[in-house]
């Protein structure tokens, strides 16, 4: 359940009904106590947001994604928003963001092993997700 509810908010991230359909995924999510999915919730309400050009709201949803990742241990998961960040930061102009972002993406590269360098959030600094 929780992988669905997760897999439709980022889905649903570039559609014209976004805002309803992570709505939708987000109450499942709560219903169903599918809480593993909250990272990845999170991290499409933020590519929404930068989407929309609201990078202060982006770099909000952004971070308490990272932050469900964190609390979880959902190494991946925390990879693939701190790479959303990185780019989010990049177009925002925000250096020390930035920064941040790529240092940390690069520790949870090396945590996770030589084999999470094929992934593509951890290939390229901000290639795999632009807002």
């Amino acid at each position: 359940m929780a992988q669905a509810c997760g897999a439709l908010g980022e889905a649903a991230a570039g559609a014209s009904d976004a805002e309803d359909t992570l709505a939708e995924a987000t109450a499942l999510m709560e219903r169903s106590e599918a809480y593993l999915a909250r990272p990845q919730l999170l991290r499409a309400r933020g590519l929404l947001r930068a989407r929309e050009g609201r990078a202060h709201e982006a770099v909000a949803a952004l971070r308490e994604s990272a932050e469900a990742a964190r609390a979880q241990g959902a190494l991946p998961q925390l990879g693939r928003t701190l790479a959303a960040l990185r780019a989010v930061a990049v177009a925002a102009g925000d250096t020390a963001l930035t920064a941040e972002a790529e240092t940390e993406c690069a520790d949870i590269v090396s945590r996770i092993g030589p084999e999470a360098r094929a992934l593509a959030w951890a290939a390229t600094p901000g290639a795999s997700v632009a807002p």
